[in-house]
């Protein structure tokens, strides 16, 4: 595929920016007078010979065939295009150009060979390398350059220097050498020289056919000294040493080193003989050299993902090459990887020599290479497999792990043979027993029959192709639609159920398809998964399934191998330059290895191939939904400790978030978010889900992300595309929801796992291998609720769950970010659906979105009390209270009511016929309040809070001229309330004693009313101070507008209608009404006594004036007289 450099299109714009020269400076090598040799003979002569290498070679400055192209205008203007758009001097081109083979004849003439010159492309100026790759484009020269990795092994030994043979174009060579270093002459005692040996250095290089060889690695080794050449002990093994570069490892090398005592006289014993050469080289002594035996390595090649770009260039056109034990095989070459990732051919296989103990088994070398113009195939990325133990298998092993993980059918070994397709009728069948199963017209490709080996004997079962077509049509018969008509088969299920669940579903029509029950939804499953049966509503009661919550991302457990059954992800290294510390990740290789031994003999027949039976590699359109339920101890982000948090999702170049729906001030967020989102796979593969800190200035936050790799999860064999339910519904919050029948998804399973083909026997019977299956095995001790499907879909659904499939589940993955990548930042419960659109549409999605709360009101009529304790001393000696309620709904503080006051109550009994109403939210299913409120006053947005919804009451003793007095105080939990005492007198502390009160709900009956008890607890045992009399009555908005009332005595006073409290005339406040106060406090309690003293004061009075006028009075009849 040729890269084109002139061009101006705004689209291509991105793909000139970088310099023409770096095409060059890309590469180690390229045959600079082969190539320049063609274009001057295609310039000149244009004849079909072409100049010999061997020609004497002009070195005029002014070349006519040079002058000639540059007089051509196209290619003139073509050049000078090129120059502008990479930043180059046009007379600079034009200059190197016309003197090209002056210019470089310096490297002409330093060569002694007439072979084609190879030119370091570093040592040529930058206007050069621009010429030479304008010349290369355009006139189309191929193969131009060249990629060796040439190493070498370099041994020294005290004094004494070696070196191995160069093995070629390799990166894990295998020398197979033995280097003798005779008569080195060692300073000290043989003991000494025994336990402290010298170091043996190996220095590897990687010789260059210009200038000097590249530095590699070295790693120092101490060898075996053996002071009596003929002794056996220790025995001489292969160890791997680690290569180092400086501080960082650049490989491993695999070498033993010996050390002899020279014997002094020659009858003593003597030296070991050499090993056998190779050529003119030793090879490696037999007793030290591993055990080769012949093994067979199967290559699944299936595609590169994420490929960055290479040189400021994309990876368009990769090639894959593997390496082992001095064999290597290359793939095929993607043509577009951008429009199809993956190869056409991807089953690759190698026949090599390996080492029998693993420990010695050389390293799977996987290369990635670009083909690029100009011939170029620059190594764009690579990966080193250490041990390719992991993939070792038996190929005459039966392919049955998840019968054998169920244990439900017996060991079976699997045969293919040609592959035949049966393709399903188009004509309307006659209607079988079961007529409303779903599935469509497909092709069916049965790739193997199956032949079972019992008691070690083989027993093959011989079908032919009418009877297995047969067996097929018959498992895959076509459905019809799912439109339930009267009298159906689910009709009948329905009506069977309702018979013997009539306390459950009373009010459910038999002839309703659709059954919608309102307090029952998903979250209901979700609580009742999770054991929070408090907030899952009658769920449990109804006998509905529940899910699989993993504490862990689903490809971690255990059973799943990572989703790596099918295909492996290898990360592609670009490798580490002196400016970076650390490998650079280029992209990822998909496939897999399968290691097995052949037969020595190679004229014996090989076993069958593993991995023939792939699914397709080709792009797979899929609808992906991503269920996002809520966040676990998130990273705080904020000043105050808490989050903002809101959802980003990202697939391929797709990106979605709900910043608009952010949940303010939590780090425990309670999402209940689907996102649904078209892709095509494996162009699209990673799901990436970012949590982010919503910022009202600033740039959001990341608080962490994580990633699924949804093609694994598309190949497994454990089918985690959708998880299966525990029963298959038709209706309700449990209905189906994948593309696929449970039929059709067995026969799929069986098929891909090279298992034997299921055969429906009946309705209630499938047949696999030699076991059956019968649906009242399964459905023994179950209660089917009303929204079950069809027998036999019931009954495979039944048989996935024993063969292991993944199940219906809510995963919690782990939270990190960049800043602290080891850390987690919380974690996150989700669940992915994939469903490919080539499999029929999906079915309905769950509705997951947060309960919402409903609007409720709460009146409380506060009819009268009694037996309240009298807390004060009035001036006439006797005990009485002001008494007065209040009450208030906990969270809900704000909005604290109080009844009117009760004065000179003096047997502790209260009337008051005051009306408390409070408005709240309510979650019935959770059965608690939702509250919304500011945490502090600067805060931007209201948190929400849920709490239980509990009525708190006291009673309190008015005072005005100090703090009022605390006798009582009631606390009613409204999902659990005390039963009351229907007459004050048998109202007792039993009543609120939790082991001895039954309990009802506000909400169920709606209504109450009685007495409850009054408690004190300050002095550490309750004590009874009082008795109230309440009428509860829960409504909801709507019943709340039909039916409305005041607070306390205000309009509307309705429903019921309060009167005025029926009081005595001692109830009033003293220095208000001084007429009332001494008519019913004074007059009524002391009126003897004032009459008393009233009369008295008249008679001191009469007393004092009698004798204030007496003398007076005497005195004038007196003078009177004598006068």
């Amino acid at each position: 595929m040729q890269r084109e450099f002139i061009t101006i299109d705004a689209d291509r714009q991105r793909q000139i920016t970088y310099l023409t020269s770096e095409l060059l400076k890309a590469t180690h090598r390229f045959n600079l007078r082969g190539a320049i040799e063609f274009i001057r003979e295609r310039i000149k002569s244009r004849s079909s010979s072409s100049t010999s290498h061997s020609s004497p070679i002009s070195t005029s400055v002014i070349d006519k065939p040079m002058q000639m192209l540059l007089n051509d205008h196209e290619f003139y203007h073509e050049l000078s295009q090129a120059a502008l758009l990479n930043q180059i001097v046009f007379n600079d081109i034009q200059r190197s150009m016309m003197g090209l083979y002056h210019s470089l004849s310096k490297y002409f003439h330093s060569q002694q060979t007439c072979e084609n010159i190879v030119i370091d492309a570093r040592l040529l100026a930058s206007s050069e390398q621009f010429v030479i790759g304008i010349l290369f484009k355009r006139f189309n020269i191929p193969s131009i350059y060249i990629d060796k990795d040439d190493p070498y092994a370099q041994i020294g030994f005290i004094n004494q220097s070696q070196r191995t043979e160069v093995i070629q174009k390799t990166l894990c060579p295998t020398w197979d050498q033995t280097l003798i270093f005779s008569n080195v002459e060692l300073y000290g005692e043989p003991n000494e020289i025994y336990h402290d040996p010298p170091y043996v250095l190996i220095e590897l290089f990687d010789k260059d056919e210009y200038g000097l060889p590249d530095f590699l690695g070295r790693v120092q080794c101490s060898p075996i000294v053996r002071l009596i050449p003929d002794e056996i002990n220790p025995i001489s093994k292969l160890k791997w040493f680690q290569v180092k570069r400086g501080k960082d490892n650049a490989g491993e090398l695999l070498a033993a080193f010996e050390l002899f005592l020279l014997p002094e006289i020659d009858n003593e014993k003597k030296m070991p003989p050499y090993p056998s050469k190779r050529s003119s080289l030793f090879i490696v002594p037999d007793l030290i050299r591993p055990e080769l035996v012949r093994t067979g390595i199967e290559i699944l090649c299936w595609g590169v993902r994420n490929m960055k770009s290479f040189m400021l260039s994309d990876i368009d056109c990769p090639q894959v090459t593997f390496e082992v034990g001095g064999q290597q095989v290359e793939s095929t070459i993607i043509k577009n990887a951008k429009k199809t990732p993956n190869f056409d051919k991807p089953l690759l296989f190698l026949d090599v020599m390996l080492p029998k103990d693993d420990l010695y088994a050389p390293a799977m070398n996987i290369k990635v290479k670009d083909h690029r113009s100009f011939g170029r195939k620059p190594i764009v990325g690579f990966h080193i497999i250490k041990s390719l133990e992991l993939f070792r298998c038996d190929p005459t092993a039966p392919s049955l792990t998840l019968i054998q993980a169920a244990k439900c059918i017996q060991s079976h070994t699997i045969t293919s043979t040609n592959n035949f397709v049966i393709p399903m009728s188009k004509k309307k069948k006659k209607k079988h027993r079961n007529e409303h199963s779903h599935s469509s017209k497909v092709k069916i490709v049965l790739t193997n029959e199956t032949s079972d080996f019992t008691n070690n004997e083989i027993e093959t079962k011989i079908v032919d192709k009418k009877t297995m077509r047969k067996r097929v049509k018959q498992f895959l018969k076509k459905c019809k639609s799912p439109v339930i008509k009267p009298e159906s088969k689910l009709e009948k299920i329905q009506k069977a159920i309702l018979k013997d669940h009539q306390q459950h579903y009373q009010s459910v029509l038999v002839n309703q398809v659709t059954i919608v029950e309102e307090d029952i939804d998903w979250w209901s499953k979700y609580y009742a998964s999770k054991g929070e049966f408090n907030k899952c509503g009658t769920y449990i009661q109804k006998g509905y399934e529940t899910l699989t919550i993993y504490s862990h991302p689903l490809e971690l457990y255990e059973f799943y191998e990572g989703f790596n059954d099918f295909c492996r992800t290898f990360e592609l290294s670009r490798g580490k330059t002196k400016f970076e510390e650390e490998n650079e990740i280029l992209g990822e290789f998909k496939g897999f290895f399968k290691v097995y031994p052949l037969p020595e003999n190679s004229n014996e027949s090989l076993p069958r191939r593993i991995m023939e039976n792939f699914p397709s590699n080709n792009l797979e359109e899929c609808l992906v939904r991503v269920y996002i339920i809520r966040g676990i101890d998130l990273q705080a982000k904020d000043s105050s400790g808490k989050s903002d948090p809101y959802i980003e999702i990202q697939l391929g170049k797709i990106k979605i978030d709900n910043r608009d729906e952010k949940i303010s001030n939590t780090i425990n967020p309670v999402f209940g978010k689907m996102f649904e989102i078209k892709t095509i796979i494996p162009l699209a593969k990673d799901l990436i889900i970012r949590i982010k800190d919503w910022d009202l200035i600033t740039s959001d936050d990341i608080i962490g992300q994580t990633t699924i790799d949804l093609e694994n999860r598309l190949l497994s064999k454990y089918r985690a595309t959708c998880g299966l339910p525990l029963h298959y519904n038709l209706t309700g919050s449990n209905q189906w929801r994948d593309n696929i029948l449970p039929r059709k998804i067995l026969y799929d399973v069986c098929k891909r796992n090279n298992l034997p083909l299921p055969e429906l026997l009946d309705d209630h019977s499938i047949k696999i291998g030699n076991t059956t299956f019968r649906l009242e095995d399964f459905e023994q001790e179950k209660n089917l609720t009303i929204h079950v499907g069809e027998e036999e879909e019931r009954l495979a659904l039944y048989i996935l769950h024993k063969l292991r499939l993944c199940p219906e589940h809510i995963e919690t993955r782990p939270l990190f970010n960049s800043f602290q990548p080891f850390i987690e930042q919380g974690r996150l419960e989700l669940f992915v659906d994939i469903f490919p659109k080539s499999q029929g549409p999906p079915g309905p999605p769950f509705i997951i979105t947060p309960r919402k709360s409903k609007p409720y009101v709460l009146r409380c009529i506060i009819w009268n009390t009694s037996d309240v304790i009298l807390q004060e001393t009035s001036i006439t000696g006797e005990k009485m209270s002001d008494i007065y309620v209040k009450g208030w709904l906990t969270g809900i503080e704000d909005d604290l009511q109080k009844t009117d006051v009760h004065y000179r109550s003096m047997d502790g009994e209260g009337n008051f016929n005051w009306r408390f109403v409070y408005d709240f939210s309510f979650f019935p299913a959770e059965r608690c309040i939702s509250i919304n409120k500011k945490e502090y006053f600067w805060s931007y947005d209201a948190t929400e809070f849920k709490v239980p919804p509990v009525l708190n009451l006291q009673i309190w003793d008015n005072d005005k001229f100090s703090r009022d007095d605390f006798l009582g105080a009631l606390t009613l939990d409204l999902n659990r309330l005390y039963k009351p005492a229907k007459d004050s007198d048998v109202c007792t502390l039993d009543i609120v004693n939790d082991q001895l009160s039954n309990y009802v709900s506000i909400f169920e009956i709606k209504r109450l009313k009685g007495w409850w008890p009054c408690i004190d607890l300050q002095s550490g045992k309750p004590q009874l101070t009082g008795k109230i009399e309440l009428e509860l009555e829960i409504l909801t908005e709507k019943e709340a507008i039909e039916r409305p009332a005041g607070r306390g005595r205000e309009q509307p006073n309705q429903h019921p209608k309060l009167e005025l409290p029926q009081r005595p005339e001692t109830s009033f406040l003293w220095f208000t009404s001084p007429y009332l106060t001494f008519k019913n406090i004074i007059w009524k309690k002391s009126k003897w006594y004032l009459v008393i003293i009233f009369f008295l004061i008249c008679f001191i009075i009469f007393l004092l004036l009698f004798l204030w006028s007496m003398p007076k009075a005497i005195l004038s009849h007196l003078l009177r007289t004598f006068k």
